[in-house]
């Protein structure tokens, strides 16, 4: 079994954010806080990497790697809303942008991973664990 490399998951998320993000200043920004975040260790994909390798019979990676990037999309727009709320990590890129800006960010991201969980092509028992 091949493990996810950090890379694929940072390519399916910019692919998306590509795909999805209209305004060129928000798709930049988007884009830079995925490699902020990403760059790190990306605990929670492997967390879902493992469930998945445990609890599918049949794998899948492309399905793989979406799952792992919805994961961490959702842990990503958690961690700026903390940040938000907090105000406590002027380290991070978005500690420095404006609130409107942020909240437009992370909504995206949220309805991005909605979205690739309506129409990721998985079983309906998985997207009901998603």
């Amino acid at each position: 079994m091949n493990t996810t490399s950090q890379q694929e998951i940072m390519d399916c998320a910019y692919n998306w954010i590509i795909e999805s993000f209209f305004n060129q200043q928000l798709q930049d920004t988007a884009i830079k806080y995925i490699q902020f975040k990403f760059k790190q260790p990306l605990s929670f994909s492997k967390l879902t990497e493992i469930h998945y390798n445990i609890f599918r019979n049949v794998h899948n990676k492309s399905e793989l790697i979406e799952i792992q990037t919805i994961v961490e999309l959702i842990l990503l727009s958690a961690d700026i809303l903390d940040d938000i709320q907090d105000n406590d990590a002027p380290c991070n890129p978005w500690s420095n942008k404006p609130l409107s800006y942020n909240l437009n960010i992370l909504l995206g991201y949220l309805f991005i991973a909605l979205q690739r969980i309506h129409y990721i092509n998985c079983s309906s028992d998985v997207k009901k664990i998603l």
